[in-house]
């Protein structure tokens, strides 16, 4: 599924990965033909431009941010995702 994420992601994924950062998953949504990989970390890098990729740091339905969840970034012209896990989330249950 990496081959069907939009350069824009492969970048700051690649960056992530150089920078530490450790993918836990990567998924494809059928219905929404998405991508979205999910990295174990915060965002280690720089956030990127927002003309390309749009941040988005709390749940709206659709945007893959859910508890536990530090962020994601999604592509807006494929509505491709990374998602960005907090490690030092603590669910309240």
């Amino acid at each position: 599924m990496w081959w069907q994420l939009p350069e824009t992601l492969k970048q700051v994924a690649i960056a992530e990965l150089q920078a530490g950062n450790i993918p836990e998953h990567i998924l494809r949504n059928d219905t929404r033909a998405i991508v979205l990989l999910a990295f174990q970390r915060r965002p280690m890098t720089p956030k990127p431009s927002a003309e390309v990729i749009r941040v988005h740091p709390s749940f709206a339905y659709g945007n893959y941010c859910y508890d536990g969840t530090f962020c994601t970034y999604e592509d807006i012209e494929s509505g491709c995702f990374l998602a960005f896990d907090d490690p030092d989330y603590v669910d309240a249950l």
